[in-house]
């Protein structure tokens, strides 16, 4: 990854004047190269030259000027978001805010910045690695504007989780065996009715979007993206 020169005067201990930074970046040893294809003759550093406080302050600097495209707007899944709790929505807000920034950054920032990035805008508790490789992978394919829909956890409290095995098969079977233009809610609502008689664990609406929608439920996926529809109806 390079970055311009000119773009970092002024960063951390980097001369303003173009010049004096360009002693600056000698000074340091490090390199400057110079794309004589374009006729003002620019000159860029490769980012992981710099020390850390100066590579920091540019990608700090830069993030402010990202903005991504939000994409397309998925009511169904901002519907499921709204029917969470405050406290659930909130921590999803948090996580999408989180998501945005890693996106932004991009693959080409390294782990130890990309942590030091997050940890300075949003703090540290809740936001290790690994839980930053989930988030990324739970925004995979998703548009910047459904982040928080698709980061809503499924907390319950302190009590267990329990799984939902024989209503997730129930649901499926239903789906699959209903025509393209039945509601998925009515699908829940027979789940849920069915669960209360066997004794089952039924969980929310959004958890079964999120799963379905989930990158390992291929078949669910498919279903939906043929007659996306189906999830917008309310069950009757």
């Amino acid at each position: 990854m390079v970055c311009e020169v000119v773009r970092e005067n002024g960063l951390g201990e980097i001369p303003s004047h173009r010049t004096s930074a360009k002693s600056w970046f000698q000074g340091n040893g490090i390199a400057t190269i110079t794309d004589r294809s374009d006729g003002r003759n620019p000159e860029f550093v490769r980012l992981y030259d710099l020390p850390a406080p100066e590579r920091l302050a540019y990608l700090t600097r830069e993030l402010e000027h990202l903005h991504l495209s939000p994409g397309s707007y998925d009511a169904a899944a901002h519907e499921a978001f709204l029917a969470a709790s405050p406290s659930r929505r909130d921590r999803a807000e948090r996580r999408a805010a989180v998501a945005r920034v890693l996106v932004a950054l991009g693959l080409d920032v390294n782990w130890s910045d990309r942590l030091r990035i997050v940890h300075e805008k949003f703090g540290v508790k809740g936001l290790s690695k690994p839980r930053l490789k989930a988030i990324l992978r739970a925004v995979e394919g998703v548009d910047p504007i459904n982040f928080a829909p698709a980061l809503l956890d499924d907390y319950k409290g302190t009590t267990a989780r329990q799984p939902f095995d024989p209503a997730w098969r129930t649901f499926m079977t239903l789906i699959r065996d209903t025509g393209p233009d039945w509601p998925l809610k009515s699908a829940m609502r027979d789940v849920r009715d069915i669960g209360a008689m066997q004794g089952w664990h039924v969980p929310s609406y959004p958890t079964f979007y999120r799963r379905c929608l989930s990158p390992t439920r291929a078949t669910c996926r498919a279903w939906v993206t043929r007659s996306p529809r189906r999830w917008s109806q309310r069950a009757s």
